[in-house]
């Protein structure tokens, strides 16, 4: 029996990097919200399939098939959930620019190969697929100069306020609530729910900007 292919293990900054060649690939750099349905849908040419209950029967809101050509979407987050959906779409991509190779070795083509494929993975390694598929999604739908430039321009308001507010706490006390309203400030400009935009806040330390 042949060894089947191991997932690879890609630190955080070499998935940035992957995220903003594959955004220049495709001439994507720059604009702001990235257009990720366009990209799999029109330029990939991946078919955007809608599939109901999906999430409430199964607890997924999306997969991909090993070939890369079909995406089966929950039809009430499709329908409803914008920038969730797309978070979604871009999470599907980063497995098929990521775990390319280790996709390719199983007959993903329906949801009970992809049951099916998931219940031969360890917890560690669903762990680290869908960890590293988030992570490129974030990258990919937030880049790192728009976040910045937005960060900068949108939360000074909050920023001034916040600290005349909280003046003399630690910064421990109002941090958490600062980071997360200036997510949710964001998360309109770049069409993502606002935790993402959160975390990419917190990984590309803007709170040292935070007084």
């Amino acid at each position: 029996m042949t060894e089947r292919e191991k997932i690879r293990f890609f630190p955080y900054e070499e998935i940035r990097r992957i995220a903003d060649d594959y955004s220049h690939k495709y001439s994507l750099g720059g604009v702001i919200p990235v257009d990720v349905e366009r990209l799999v849908d029109n330029i990939l040419r991946i078919n955007i399939i809608p599939f109901p209950s999906l999430y409430r029967s199964f607890e997924v809101n999306a997969f991909i098939s090993n070939d890369f050509r079909k995406i089966y979407v929950d039809e009430h987050l499709y329908e409803n959930y914008e920038p969730q959906y797309r978070f979604t779409l871009a999470h599907e991509l980063g497995h098929m620019v990521l775990h390319g190779a280790f996709y390719k070795q199983f007959k993903i083509e329906s949801l009970d190969a992809y049951v099916d494929f998931v219940s031969g993975l360890s917890e560690d390694e669903y762990r680290l697929i869908e960890i590293q598929a988030n992570d490129f999604a974030g990258l990919f739908l937030v880049p790192a100069s728009p976040l910045k430039t937005h960060f900068v321009k949108e939360a000074h308001d909050i920023i001034r306020f916040l600290s005349a507010r909280f003046r003399g706490l630690s910064r421990d006390k109002y941090m958490g609530q600062t980071i997360e309203l200036i997510a949710r400030r964001l998360s309109p400009i770049f069409n993502v729910h606002y935790l993402p935009i959160q975390i990419r806040i917190e990984r590309d330390k803007l709170t040292e900007l935070i007084p």
